[in-house]
């Protein structure tokens, strides 16, 4: 395992120490998500996303994670959704990840088969 291995891990064990004691707190359950995420475990990663949104809906960070996680699973029509959500909520937000939307919908054109532009 290496450093960074070692250190997301760590990060991953606090976090869910913080849950455990604050488990109503989006912030901390989101904090759980990134770090599964960072260890490439979507789905785990996901769930505690739409958990922290659960939580506060009103988050459009944690929608924007969740945008991530859902992309890398592949999964763009959700991660699309996501995004159109947090467009909905904070425009900055969603002018600071414009290229989060614009990368997905060229996966999902080069997925079928489509132009990229």
């Amino acid at each position: 395992m290496s450093e960074n291995e070692t250190t997301i891990e760590e990060s991953l064990a606090e976090a869910q120490r913080a849950q455990e004691l604050d488990p109503l707190s989006p912030e901390i359950v989101s904090q759980v998500g990134t770090d599964y995420l960072f260890t490439r475990r979507y789905d785990e990663s996901i769930a505690q996303y739409q958990k922290a949104l659960d939580l506060n809906p009103n988050l459009p960070a944690i929608r924007t994670l969740l945008s991530w996680a859902y992309a890398m699973k592949r999964m763009y029509p959700q991660a699309l959704a996501e995004y159109d959500k947090i467009a909905g909520q904070d425009k900055a937000v969603a002018a600071e990840n414009q290229f989060v939307a614009a990368a997905l919908v060229g996966f999902m054109r080069s997925r079928a088969g489509g132009p990229t532009r």
